[in-house]
């Protein structure tokens, strides 16, 4: 990973293999452990690319305050998360690699919550179901009540090959019960301009 993460990082990892050959150590290798990088960028990385494609900054390169996570490696499997909080928003990222095929197992998912002022709405359009591509010029209608705007990736098959896919579902979620809020408030609203006037009526046709 050389040229790819940077930062001061503090890591903790206790471990053990058995045998001298690659396919021996990757049999036998079990343990786990913990890590942090401090003031990170991460560079060059598909995933980065992947996310990086709705924010402002297209760039293949991403700044954190912190990266941190658990690592952990049995049965041939490097099993991993990571987490950042930075000005862009929060992201928590979950996998596992079958380190002797070199395959997600189980997928990687990627969950972001990007604060709304750093999101593409242009970008974002493109992908999303028709019904809802109208609504995310306005980023409050894609923002959850903290400002934060979901965008979920998920990552699958081999690692080589970088196949992946978006999950909308946290974000149309956001907008379906934004819409539901603006039909309310607009019930809520013709209900006061006209119960004063239906009021009125009613006390002219009673004679009260």
């Amino acid at each position: 990973y050389k040229d790819k993460f940077f930062g001061l990082m503090n890591f903790a990892y206790a471990g053990s293999g058995k045998g001298f050959s690659e396919d021996q150590l990757i049999a036998s290798a079990t343990g786990s452990g913990n890590y942090s990088i401090v003031n990170a960028k991460v560079k060059g990385f598909a995933v980065i690319k992947a996310v990086n494609k709705y924010f402002k900054d297209q760039s293949d390169e991403m700044p954190f305050e912190q990266i941190s996570g658990n690592l952990g490696m049995k049965n041939k499997m490097f099993s991993y998360t990571a987490n950042t909080n930075g000005k862009v928003g929060a992201i928590h990222e979950t996998g596992a690699i079958n380190v002797a095929e070199m395959v997600y197992a189980p997928d990687m998912k990627i969950q972001c919550d990007v604060k709304k002022e750093f999101m593409n709405s242009d970008s974002l359009q493109a992908g999303l179901p028709d019904f809802a591509r109208p609504l995310v010029k306005n980023p409050d209608w894609i923002a959850d009540d903290k400002g934060n705007v979901p965008l979920d990736v998920k990552f699958s098959g081999k690692v080589k090959d970088n196949n992946y896919s978006y999950d909308w579902a946290r974000l149309t979620q956001n907008l379906k019960a934004k819409a539901a809020k603006e039909l309310q408030k607009a019930a809520q609203d013709t209900i006061q301009k006209v119960a004063p006037d239906l009021g009125n009526k009613l006390k002219g046709l009673f004679g009260q």
